[in-house]
């Protein structure tokens, strides 16, 4: 270690994963209510591709955005919420209008039309006539930055790190491969929450243009970190992906596997699942629920709207700053999503009910 800066090492991923904490889990008590066996999911009927944002065009850009949002009894998109993105607004406000215009058949429960608030869909922006891998460029100036996180040069990586994000990366290839490096850079100098960003791209977009083992040690990580957040529902919906994803005997998966048996195990175990959250700027913060009562204990201003969607039932609350909530397991899985001011940290603790 050099100056705070870690030699980044691609250690074998069934240590990688050994190495992993699941402090603070809670059990996962899985009802099974039979109610929701009625509900109808709502089906699109009418879903207009968005605009391509022109200067996104002109520079040859693609890109990515991932919304949440309600089917309302009518069939009409309600409260689209971006939860994440390539990182280029255009294509964020793009995708946001587009949605706005679908249309869908409702939702039913019981026979009789209702709200579906679990929605969620990713938008992917790609030009027809672009270049399908990587420039020769980017892929020298990845190399680099490459060489110098492996071999502990920090001074050289900053340089190189600060060059490699003021080029612009076009298309999907060149977008998923920075972000594996960029995940490389920042796993070496400790900053989590950019990590974490990075994996997360990488998860989302990387099996095409990565070969299985890079794209499951990088999905591997991502797990760990969100273990370590005790984010167990989002552990247990990407170990989901990855699986469908991969050769079912690509090496590491058996490793992954075993690491969310073992969570699973632990949780059962544990009376509360403890989460610490922080509020960005100009972001609402979502996590999914894995239990149906929690706490929510905001430790400087009030939150400003509180919204739980839930398979077909939402509510939404403000202008309270602790609140503990109940939900009706006939409710289904649940998101939160919660608005306040920028850099406001709170506590949110579930419990079986």
């Amino acid at each position: 270690m050099k100056n705070g800066f870690m030699k980044f090492r691609l250690l074998p991923l069934a240590l990688s994963l050994a190495l992993g904490s699941a402090s603070s889990l809670a059990d996962n008590n899985d009802s099974g209510d039979m109610s929701l066996a009625t509900l109808i999911n709502a089906e699109p009927v009418d879903r207009a591709v968005p605009k391509y944002p022109k200067m996104a065009a002109r520079k040859g850009q693609e890109g990515w955005v991932r919304v949440s949002f309600v089917v309302d009894e009518d069939g009409n998109v309600q409260d689209p919420i971006v939860h994440d993105s390539s990182g280029i607004k255009a294509f964020e406000k793009a995708a946001i209008k587009a949605v706005k215009k679908w249309k869908y058949s409702p939702a039913s429960f019981d026979g009789e039309p209702v709200e579906q608030c679990d929605s969620k869909v990713q938008l992917d922006f790609k030009l027809y006539n672009s270049q399908k891998g990587v420039t020769r460029t980017f892929r020298s100036q990845y190399q680099a930055l490459k060489d110098a996180i492996v071999s502990g040069d920090e001074a050289q990586a900053d340089r190189l790190f600060a060059e490699f994000t003021d080029e612009a990366h076009h298309n999907f290839a060149e977008t998923v491969h920075a972000a594996v490096v960029s995940a490389m850079y920042y796993e070496a100098k400790h900053e989590l929450p950019a990590l974490k960003r990075e994996l997360q791209t990488v998860a989302n977009n990387g099996h095409g243009y990565l070969g299985d083992e890079t794209y499951i040690t990088m999905t591997g990580k991502l797990l760990l970190l969100l273990i370590e957040q005790n984010r167990i529902s989002d552990v247990y919906e990407l170990a989901e992906k990855v699986n469908e994803t991969v050769s079912p005997d690509a090496e590491g998966l058996a490793a992954i596997n075993d690491l969310v048996a073992k969570v699973k195990h632990f949780v059962a175990t544990q009376d509360a699942i403890y989460v610490e959250g922080k509020i960005s700027e100009n972001q609402a913060w979502y996590h999914q629920l894995l239990l149906n009562k929690f706490d929510l204990v905001s430790k400087g201003a009030a939150f400003e709207r509180i919204e739980i969607r839930c398979k077909n039932k939402r509510s939404t609350y403000g202008g309270i700053k602790q609140q503990g909530f109940v939900i009706p397991e006939s409710w289904g899985q649940c998101h939160i999503y919660i608005d306040a001011p920028g850099g406001t940290e709170f506590s949110l603790v579930e419990y079986p009910s």
